[in-house]
């Protein structure tokens, strides 16, 4: 009861599904990067342990076109996980290669000068390098909210209020949920985010450095093939981890920052499911730390 509760607070409060939707739409417009490559490596030489799991991820925006009341902007990302091999039978004795190719489009109409009406699309392709592509891999996400900006008398304090309805992935769940953000500036040091899909506090304490403490829900479900008694059945892994944590970010200049980040997983789920959702077998991950590296390009920020 108590993992379960702990889940859905990360899911309310740090939803940044990676491989489901993207994770930084909510953020303030100075803290998204326009491109970023994350390495998670693997935290124990013996690669099959349970508590193993290696991670890329990258992402990358493309040029937003604009017209007076319309804009329209695009990302592309992809993410691989490699990670014990629930498929096989105990002891697990190979790694899943799993992978998920995403697109983000978000359609934004300015409504006045503090409001805009947004529709987001979200089509991703999942799928395991090991085996051929299957076309229930192929799915749809959106998001239609609504967002209004709140000015102060200071020009670097202002707070974002994002809601709506989105039809979103989670543990290998396609389903229909409100969606509700709370972003703002306190300074032009101190920002933060707080809601779906992604939530952090960010502090730049210097022009070269910056720190966030975050909350990130990485989720991704893939339909694979099994041999069942000699046929060929589908059935669905499902890897979802909410972790919370805190990122350094070294500016090697005012776009480009080196960036280090460790977390601690506060809820983890490792599935092997028919497709009617029938647990085959399952996987019980210990509360596993990560440390992840990467490069990220920022030139909103300053």
């Amino acid at each position: 009861m108590i993992q379960r509760i702990i889940g859905l607070l990360c899911a309310f409060f740090s939803l940044a599904t990676h491989a489901q939707v993207t994770g930084e739409l909510f953020s303030l417009p100075r803290d998204r990067a326009l491109f970023y490559l994350h390495y998670t490596p693997f935290s124990d030489t013996d690669n099959t342990t349970t508590e193993n799991y290696q991670r890329y991820s990258t992402k990358i925006g493309l040029p937003a076109l604009r017209t007076a009341k319309f804009q329209w902007y695009s990302t592309v990302g992809a993410d691989i996980h490699r990670l014990p091999d629930i498929a096989t039978t105990t002891p697990f004795t190979s790694n899943a290669s799993l992978y998920s190719v995403n697109y983000s489009g978000l359609l934004r109409y300015s409504v006045a000068k503090n409001w805009s009406i947004n529709a987001l699309v979200l089509p991703h392709v999942n799928g395991a390098f090991q085996e051929a592509y299957q076309r229930d891999n192929l799915r749809f996400n959106g998001i239609l909210f609504g967002e209004k900006r709140f000015n102060t008398r200071r020009s670097d304090r202002y707070f974002i209020v994002s809601f709506g309805v989105g039809y979103l992935t989670l543990e290998g769940k396609t389903t229909v949920n409100p969606v509700l953000n709370i972003a703002g500036s306190f300074s032009k040091k101190l920002s933060f985010a707080i809601g779906v899909p992604h939530s952090y506090i960010r502090y730049n304490f210097h022009p070269k450095h910056s720190v966030r403490a975050v909350g990130d829900l990485n989720d991704i479900s893939v339909y694979r093939t099994a041999n069942v008694a000699g046929k060929s059945v589908a059935r669905k892994t499902i890897f979802t981890s909410g972790t919370v944590g805190v990122e350094y970010t070294y500016w090697l200049s005012k776009k480009f920052g080196l960036q280090v980040k460790g977390t601690t997983a506060v809820y983890e789920k490792y599935h092997w499911k028919e497709t009617d959702d029938t647990i085959v077998r399952r996987m019980v991950k210990p509360f596993a730390t990560y440390l992840s590296f990467g490069i990220t390009y920022n030139p909103f920020q300053w």
